[in-house]
């Protein structure tokens, strides 16, 4: 919860292992981070200058477009792997569906257009303190807490309380409890 792998740390053990590039494919799930990331002090540079093949960012989540929608995008090569001509359309489709819905590109740059990156930088800053002030009054509540450095998702010891659960709507698995801020 909250975790942001070390993109160099796993391109140097493939290195060090000597496996060649054709066999080995880098996802980059970025879904809420990658788009905190670029505005976080010293935090990892994930781009395609790297052996990375892919990387996914979610627009309903960092943007709050109001329908679950992202973006993904990936080397050439690749999109080449799923493209298909589309007789009727006279077309190449390279998405993986055949279809997309317009509407959520719609809300997606529009959100982009309407932030720009001074509206998301403030954004994140925000969403980054304020993660930060619940972990601190939740420490002081007597809850072991922890927040990693890049993230902005608070996680904590289940609270034995069901109604303090259902009240924050924590979303819980086992023993662990998880804000995202």
């Amino acid at each position: 919860k909250g975790a942001v792998d070390n993109l160099d740390r796993i391109i140097d053990i493939l290195k060090m292992l000597d496996i060649p590039r054709e066999r080995y494919y880098i996802h980059c799930d970025g879904a809420l981070f990658a788009l905190m990331m670029p505005f976080i002090d010293n935090a990892p540079e994930i781009s395609f200058r790297k052996p990375i093949d892919s990387i996914a960012v979610s627009g309903h989540k960092m943007l709050g477009c109001p329908m679950p929608c992202g973006v993904a995008l990936c080397r050439k090569e690749h999109v080449e792997n799923v493209e298909q001509h589309i007789d009727y359309l006279n077309s190449v489709d390279t998405t993986i569906m055949g279809s997309r819905n317009g509407q959520a590109a719609l809300y997606m740059w529009y959100s982009l257009r309407k932030k720009g990156l001074g509206g998301i930088q403030r954004d994140v800053m925000y969403c980054m303190n304020a993660a930060r002030y619940l972990r601190d009054k939740l420490t002081d509540a007597g809850f072991a807490c922890r927040l990693n450095d890049l993230s902005s998702t608070v996680v904590l010891e289940r609270p034995a309380d069901d109604s303090f659960i259902k009240r924050w709507q924590l979303a819980c698995e086992e023993d662990i409890a998880h804000v995202v801020v």
